[in-house]
């Protein structure tokens, strides 16, 4: 990924709190809005229940697609983020560093949940990682309304 795309790609995602997450199942699709921070390496982290739909239809079609857009106001402004991935619950060993991600960017969010909650295995407070294989960005300010930019990680 180009250095430039790079950025703008980064400061989407720093950006916006939340994202549209779509699942599928049975050949049904789910829509849900759920809050999430990144990584360096542009990672999706958030934190569900496994009893949630999306949750379940994961667990049974790792295959996501996201949408993210942060607020705009005039036609020509828009920016914003398809991505195309895998989604799985992390380990527990690997839980240390997306915990201290969502605790910096949201931290009444995880106020009530505590480490120990996530790691507990008869929780069902688990955090989730989507791994992205493809990126679409809208920005019509840099590249003109209409226009995408295809990114492949």
């Amino acid at each position: 990924m180009a250095d430039g795309i790079r950025e703008l790609v980064r400061a989407i995602l720093e950006e916006s709190g939340t994202m549209v997450l779509s699942t599928c199942h049975n050949n049904t699709p789910w829509a849900s809005t759920l809050f999430f921070v990144s990584d360096n390496n542009f990672n999706i982290y958030f934190i569900s229940r496994t009893t949630r739909r999306h949750s379940y239809e994961i667990e049974h079609n790792p295959n996501v697609a996201v949408a993210i857009a942060p607020p705009h106001k005039d036609f020509g402004s828009a920016r914003g983020l398809q991505i195309e991935g895998r989604a799985k619950i992390l380990e527990l060993s690997q839980t240390d560093i997306s915990y201290r991600l969502l605790q910096k960017k949201f931290p009444n969010l995880v106020a009530n949940l505590k480490m120990e909650q996530l790691k507990d295995s008869k929780s069902s407070h688990k955090i989730y990682k989507i791994t992205p294989k493809r990126f679409q960005l809208i920005h019509e300010e840099r590249f003109g309304i209409g226009e995408v930019i295809e990114v492949r990680i």
